[in-house]
């Protein structure tokens, strides 16, 4: 990989006005070589040959038996295959930026510019996993198709702050801060940014801020152009009491159920005959689906309200050095890209959770999926992504500072506490589709794709004494206990959830002078193993939970 930046910055010459211009060119490559997969074709020349393959490899190959085929044999059916990714970035941006003209209150500040990005892809899989005929040569391994693509961006933005008010009371400073930004992309056409934010000061102490903001995040390179590839993907095993597994499964509880005759009408409009439905069971808890990208997807589209301030303290002595922000937030994404999944695509099509009440079999998750008519297994049934709805998310951040002196000579104390609650996570899948609230929650839901935990407060505190040139802290996290989120969708399911988790570290400091210091830890102090979450044994979260244990540090750094 590689990676070429410069750039100029200079003075305009009117008022303070500056600009600064730069480009950027990169490129990564990306090669993946495995050994040791075996040809199918090769295997079958062995395997049809009337004597045993001998005229292919010495001793020939005798797939009964505890035999070891000779190293010619296995030569002969080795093979080495060779995926290439490569991505490619141009960027070039330019901007100025100084104040306009003064008002009462202040200088009516400027920012403008614009820029150009191109992100292009390509994949290249090897010719033995992407034969003619739409198969691989490589036992064990799903077919890859080759891939490419690129995205064209131009932009341009500005942002005005506006100081409105000034020294006036109950306002010592109150400014308004705008921008907008316009893209027009090769993919989805031209699309809006912009914001406007307030700040106010009403006095020193008490800082007001909130303001709204209209965010857009075009698909990526890999979102659009990703290559199709077959894999085996796990759907569950069909039960009388679950709504896992093949819905078409004569042991489903979907056939059991008061509209088992609608459920038939689907299975056999997907493919599968009368006379195999009857009797049909899907003999494995996985289905091989087609995964990739989707050149159709269009932007994410996120609208946010915040409010909040900051209060710091007016007192002198202990309580000079304390603060405390709170700040509420509320975020609304409309067309999250994600993947529907081919389980979900099942329990959507057959009306769990009431996302095809009339049991049409043209319903859009039913058309994910076709039928072998002989055997009434799903042949390679679509996974794709897509535009798949709607978050809304909301809740209330805390921050809390406070350094005091313990006493003449004995050091000072210091707490800083971050806090978070979650009152809302909510998900709908597609519009019309039903609106789950996953705060509180852990487990991907069938519609969550916004991570595993959200739980409803979740919180880091630190304690740290300092005397002199030492320090000891103590930090606390803590995540309250949550459902699973399986009963989000169900109430009545009873798959585990987990209990409020709180984990304690170490960590202590010396520095000796200005150019050295030494320090040591422990992370997870009493070694609290991470909740299993699910029916499943040695499922975690490892993004929000420690998975490692208990470990020690030791560190030193030296300044020449």
């Amino acid at each position: 990989m590689y990676q070429i930046t410069a750039g100029l910055s200079g003075r305009v010459g009117i008022r303070d006005w500056t600009w600064d211009i730069y480009a950027s060119t990169s490129r990564t490559k990306y090669s993946n070589e495995q050994r040791g997969g075996a040809s199918a074709s090769a295997t079958a020349q062995l395997l049809n040959s009337p004597t045993g393959g001998t005229e292919y490899c010495q001793g020939g190959f005798n797939p009964f038996g505890n035999l070891t085929p000779s190293q010619a044999c296995i030569d002969f059916i080795s093979r080495r295959t060779l995926n290439t990714n490569e991505l490619k970035q141009r960027t070039v941006e330019g901007t100025m930026q100084g104040s306009l003209f003064a008002l009462p209150a202040g200088d009516v500040r400027f920012a403008v510019g614009a820029d150009y990005r191109y992100n292009g892809y390509s994949f290249t899989p090897d010719a033995q996993l992407s034969l003619p005929n739409g198969t691989s040569d490589i036992l064990g391994y799903s077919v890859l198709r080759a891939a490419s693509g690129e995205v064209n961006v131009g932009e341009a933005f500005a942002e005005l702050l506006v100081p409105v008010l000034h020294d006036l009371p109950l306002i010592q400073q109150l400014d308004l801060d705008l921008g907008y930004r316009y893209s027009k992309y090769d993919t989805i056409g031209g699309v809006h940014a912009y914001k406007a934010d307030v700040t106010w000061r009403v006095f020193e102490p008490l800082r007001l801020r909130g303001g709204y903001n209209r965010a857009i995040r075009a698909p990526s390179v890999g979102e659009l152009f990703a290559p199709v590839s077959t894999a085996s993907v796990a759907v569950g095993t069909a039960s009388s009491t679950t709504t896992n597994g093949d819905p078409c499964d004569r042991r489903s509880s979907y056939r059991a159920g008061a509209n088992a005759a609608a459920v038939r009408d689907i299975c056999l409009a997907q493919g599968i005959s009368p006379s195999v439905y009857t009797d049909y069971t899907l003999g494995t808890a996985q289905v091989f689906a087609l995964t990739g990208g989707n050149p159709q997807l269009k932007e994410e589209v996120a609208d946010t309200f915040s409010a909040g301030g900051v209060l710091q303290s007016p007192f002198a002595g202990m309580f000079k050095n304390l603060s405390l922000s709170v700040d509420f937030y509320s975020i609304k994404i409309k067309g999250a890209v994600g993947p529907l999944s081919i389980a979900q695509a099942f329990q959507f099509c057959f009306n769990s959770g009431g996302n095809n009440p009339t049991y049409s079999p043209s319903n859009y998750y039913c058309s994910l999926i076709t039928r072998n008519t002989d055997t009434g297994v799903p042949v390679n049934p679509l996974q794709p992504l897509l535009n798949l709805g709607t978050y809304q998310v909301r809740g209330v951040d805390f921050q809390f500072d406070w350094r005091f002196p313990i006493g003449a000579d004995a050091g000072n104390f210091a707490i800083n506490s971050a806090v978070s609650y979650l009152e809302t996570f909510k998900i709908q899948a597609l519009p019309g589709a039903p609106t789950y609230d996953y705060a509180g929650s852990i487990g991907i839901g069938v519609d969550a794709t916004g991570g595993i935990a959200h739980p409803r407060w979740k919180g880091i505190t630190s304690f740290t004494y300092t005397l002199g040139q030492a320090s000891l802290g103590l930090r606390w996290r803590y995540l309250s206990s949550m459902i699973n989120s399986a009963k989000v969708v169900s109430p009545t399911s009873t798959t585990r959830g987990v209990a409020a988790y709180n984990v304690f570290d170490l960590n202590a400091r010396f520095e000796v002078d200005d150019s050295t210091e030494f320090r040591l830890g422990a992370t997870n102090l009493f070694n609290r193993a991470p909740p299993q979450y699910g029916d499943i044994e040695a499922t975690y979260d490892a993004q929000n939970y420690d998975v490692i244990g208990r470990y020690f540090f030791i560190g030193a750094t030296k300044k020449f």
